[in-house]
């Protein structure tokens, strides 16, 4: 039974796995799936052709003719030659058939949890199926809801039981712990004592019959140097220790607090011994002792433990005699001390230099190879006593510090609106020469960005880019751009035919940004060793958008010297950005990172690229070569499909830069069906 029971279940996963979702004609279904697109694959019953109408979910208030209230829809002529159609709708509302954009009637509008409502509004015969392989029916989630509560209430359960788990363990072990210490360490501590001896000093006791007794303080024994006093009634100078103190009739000892070390017995001649006398009691009071004082002839010093055993020993009082003291050292009343003439007078210091007067330090800093910060040299820099240099070469150089805030402090959108219109009223004047129209071939960077790209699709798009124009074969497009993985397929076909072409691609963490630093230059390392000599890259539109700005110039310098001899065409993205400001801060930050090209869009935004946001980076480039002197290329890409889209962005850079933009170097258009519509024309 449970075997067969098993087995239900295995079928029942493998077979939700499997599922997917198929739309039967005039039913509205509402689906859900993961990631970023969905897929919708139409399959022809026949060789004959029709008409296909899908009608996506829209807002409430959405009126299409093709589709009811509230979808938006897009109608697709099936033709007889296609068997298959895919349709992918992604998340931000973008359509494409068989990895070409199409334009949608109406704004698709996902459900607040992300579902789809999908309708086939018309088939072209009733054998054409329509199926979604990633997609699943939509599930209300009360059912959903319900499962997420028990497990959540089962994992708190569990969380609990492990919490009780480990605090029981531990009750446990210190209980043991406890218990060791108590019946093994503690009581084999009691039955074997440790013996303390005491120290040397503390084992000397002195004895007295006297009826107060008073105890020898533990203090180290301290000997002091032999000191002398000197006296004009006293030719030979009297040593005496400071175990005794002179009284007014220089007979009676006083005793100190300290006990003395016994004599050196080799010494005979020393002092007398004296005791003081029974009838003076012993107190705690200490009598002054006179300061001592010595010989003009030789300066005082200090006795070290050796000398001190050849001193004159001190008189040796009784144990009864020594009082109890917490200094060993005394006072003595005495004369003056004499001056010490061992030490002399320091000589003063020279005065120190002004400031910026060291010749020496001032010519190492003029020879200085370091000077990673730009700082002006000795001979130009401002000091205290010194004017402000004006010469030319004291101005800093244009770095990123001293240049975003100055040259985006204003967004220059002034007389846009003028430039635009000019612009394409000149397109229109300039399609009717032919010369110009064929121009346009030499500005196309042919591009394939499809997730389904070969080698052979690469090869035939070389082929395609090297002549459009079989019959003038001089006539080639500015470049290849291809994903990383198909530089090599460009590159060794170029070389099979011997010919010359730049080859860009997309790298950096394209079309998101969303990617770690090192991912993105390793992808450009890897791009640049296979072979391109362009790379097309995008700036991290969260640290824009956050305005941390200094991060996309860092960003974009280390992506720049991971390109080396490579072009950088540096995209921002500007559908993204939100803002005129956004879009003009961040043209400045690519140029200050030494970018080559700054290019307008992916090609994956919703909206792509306009006048409007050309205007604005053309503006800012404008300013840069002005202030540099260095040209930076510009390259709208993303939507330009007609020859007077592309003709019109061709006047406007010829009105805002001059003709000296309208070349290859300096302008590039990002298209893909561009150069048929051109070829077309012709």
């Amino acid at each position: 039974m449970h075997f067969v029971n098993a087995a239900v279940f295995l079928f029942a996963v493998i077979g939700q796995s499997l599922a997917k979702v198929e739309l039967r004609k005039g039913i509205n279904q509402t689906v859900t799936f993961e990631g970023e697109e969905v897929e919708i694959d139409i399959n022809r019953g026949s060789s004959s052709g029709g008409i296909l109408t899908l009608c996506f979910g829209s807002t409430s208030d959405a009126s299409v003719e093709i589709c009811p209230k509230g979808y938006a829809g897009v109608i697709t002529n099936v033709g007889t030659t296609i068997t298959k159609y895919v349709f992918k709708v992604s998340r931000q509302g973008s359509l494409t058939v068989n990895s070409n954009f199409r334009e949608i009637t109406g704004t698709i509008q996902f459900n607040e949890d992300g579902a789809l409502n999908i309708l086939v509004k018309k088939l072209p015969d009733d054998g054409t199926t329509v199926i979604l392989p990633n997609a699943e029916k939509w599930v209300p989630k009360k059912k959903s809801e319900n499962k997420e509560k028990q497990k959540k209430s089962t994992s708190n359960a569990t969380m609990y039981i492990s919490i009780a788990c480990c605090v029981l363990v531990a009750l446990i072990l210190i209980a043991i712990g406890v218990t060791v210490y108590v019946f093994i360490i503690r009581k084999k501590c009691k039955s074997n004592p440790v013996p303390v001896v005491p120290p040397e000093e503390y084992q000397c006791e002195f004895r007295d019959e006297t009826p107060e007794i008073v105890e020898v303080p533990t203090s180290p024994v301290i000997v002091e140097p032999e000191i002398k006093i000197h006296t004009p009634s006293q030719s030979p100078a009297t040593p005496i220790t400071e175990g005794m103190v002179k009284g007014p009739n220089e007979k009676v000892p006083m005793p100190i607090g300290v006990a003395p070390p016994p004599p050196p017995k080799q010494k005979t001649d020393a002092v007398p011994k004296l005791a003081p006398p029974p009838s003076i009691p012993v107190t705690k009071a200490v009598a002054p002792a006179p300061e001592p004082m010595h010989p003009p002839s030789t300066p005082p010093s200090l006795v070290s433990p050796v000398n001190a055993k050849t001193a004159e020993p001190p008189a040796k009082p009784t144990p009864a005699s020594a009082p109890k003291s917490k200094s060993p050292s005394r006072k003595h009343k005495s004369a003056t001390l004499p001056l010490d003439k061992t030490q002399s007078a320091t000589k003063r210091s020279p005065p120190t230099e002004g400031f910026g007067q060291d010749k020496v330090a001032n010519a190492l800093a003029d020879n200085s190879k370091y000077n990673v910060r730009g700082y002006l040299p000795h001979s130009e820099a401002s000091l205290p006593d010194k004017p402000i240099p004006t010469t030319k070469s004291a101005m800093p150089a244009l770095t990123f510090e001293n240049a975003f805030e100055k040259f985006t402090a204003t967004t220059p959108i002034d007389g846009r609106d003028e430039a635009i219109a000019a612009a394409k009223v000149a397109a229109v004047e300039v399609a009717k020469d032919k010369t110009e129209v064929r121009k346009l071939i030499s500005f196309i960077d042919l591009t394939t960005l499809a997730g389904d790209d070969t080698p052979a699709r690469v090869k035939a798009l070389v082929d395609k880019a090297l002549a459009p124009i079989p019959q003038e074969p001089s006539v080639h497009c500015g470049a290849v751009c291809v994903y990383p993985a198909r530089v090599k397929d460009v590159v060794s076909h170029l070389a099979s035919k011997g010919a010359s072409l730049p080859v860009a691609s997309v790298a950096g963490g394209f079309p998101s940004g969303q990617y770690h630093l090192k991912s993105k230059l390793l992808e450009i390392h890897l791009c640049v060793e296979d072979g391109a000599t362009e790379i097309d890259t995008v700036i991290s539109r969260g640290e824009a958008l956050d305005g941390h700005w200094n991060v996309v110039h860092e960003e974009l310098l280390n992506q720049k010297n991971a390109a080396g001899k490579a072009h950088l065409k540096v995209i921002l993205a500007t559908g993204e950005l939100q803002t005129d400001a956004n879009i003009h801060k961040a043209s400045w930050a690519a140029m200050l990172a030494g970018a080559d090209f700054i290019k307008t869009s992916t090609g994956k935004e919703t909206v792509n690229a306009t006048l409007e946001v050309a205007y604005v980076m053309l503006r800012a480039i404008k300013a840069y070569t002005a202030e540099t002197g260095r040209k930076v290329g510009f390259k709208p890409a993303g939507g330009i499909k007609t020859v007077s889209e592309a003709l019109e962005f061709v006047a406007l850079v010829r009105a805002v830069l001059g003709e000296e933009w309208v070349n290859p170097e300096l302008f590039r258009i990002g298209a893909s069906s561009l150069l048929d519509n051109v070829i077309q024309a012709l």
